[in-house]
C-alpha cells in the first residue's frame, strides 16, 4: 500500500517477487505473487507516471518512530489553568490546519513540518511540556472540531498548537486492510497524543514526519 502525497490518494500495489529486485528499497514481503516481468514493468511505469517512483533517487534514511505503547492521559493535568491564550491558539491552529488541508497537498504540508522542526531546538523542550500542551488542546478540541472522526485535521491542528509553544511531536499516517482503513495520529516517543495506543497499533505506518 502506497500513499501519493501529491494527490492525497492511496494506491494498492500487488506484491511481486521481482519488484524488490527492480526497485531499490522496495520491501520484501512474503508470500509474494509470482508475476510476469511484463506485469512488474507495467506496475513500475504506472508508478513512475504518477511520480511515486523516480530514477536515480538520492538515498536517505527512513524515518521511524517507537511502537505506540501508551495513551495520553488528558485528565492528568486537568487542574492546570486554561487561559484565553490557549483558546486563541487552539482556534488559530485548527483554522490553519483546515486551510492547509483544503489548499495544500500532503507533500507540501509534510515539507513545511520538516522545515519548522529543523528551525526548532527540540532539546529545549521542558519535561512533560508536550503532555501538558496536548492535554490542554484535547480538552479544548470540542470547541472547534465536532465528534466526527477528523483524525487528520486533529493531528495537524495539535501539531500547529504545539509549534506555537516551541514544541513538536511526530505525525503518523497508517493503514490497515481487510477492510481498508486509514488513520492519522501524533506521537511523542511511544506515547500517542491524539488517540488510544490500542487503536493505532492496528495500523501500519506509511508516513512518519
Amino acid at each position: 500500500m502506497l500513499l501519493d502525497l501529491r494527490a492525497g490518494r492511496y494506491a494498492a500495489v500487488r506484491q511481486a517477487r521481482s519488484l524488490p529486485v527492480l526497485v531499490a528499497g522496495w520491501p520484501r514481503c512474503t508470500p509474494a505473487a509470482e508475476t510476469s516481468p511484463e506485469l512488474a514493468a507495467s506496475t513500475i511505469r504506472a508508478l513512475q507516471a504518477k511520480g511515486m517512483l523516480v530514477d536515480h533517487a538520492v538515498a536517505s534514511p527512513q524515518p521511524s518512530t517507537p511502537a505506540p505503547e501508551r495513551s495520553l492521559d488528558i485528565h492528568a493535568s486537568e487542574d492546570a489553568r486554561t487561559s484565553l491564550g490557549d483558546v486563541a491558539r487552539m482556534l488559530a491552529a485548527t483554522a490553519t490546519a483546515a486551510l492547509q488541508l483544503r489548499h495544500r497537498s500532503l507533500l507540501d504540508i509534510a515539507d513545511g513540518i520538516v522545515r519548522r522542526r529543523d528551525a526548532t531546538d527540540l532539546r529545549a523542550q521542558p519535561p512533560r511540556a508536550v503532555d501538558q500542551a496536548a492535554a490542554t488542546y484535547r480538552r479544548l478540541r470540542p470547541l472547534a472540531i465536532g465528534s466526527r472522526d477528523r483524525c487528520l485535521l486533529e493531528s495537524l491542528a495539535l501539531l500547529r498548537f504545539l509549534g506555537y509553544q516551541g514544541l513538536s511531536a511526530t505525525w503518523v499516517i497508517g493503514v490497515k486492510s481487510r477492510p481498508f482503513a486509514a488513520h492519522s495520529w501524533l506521537q511523542d516517543g511511544s506515547q500517542v497524543l491524539t488517540d488510544h495506543a490500542e487503536r493505532v497499533r492496528q495500523y501500519r505506518p506509511l508516513l512518519i514526519v
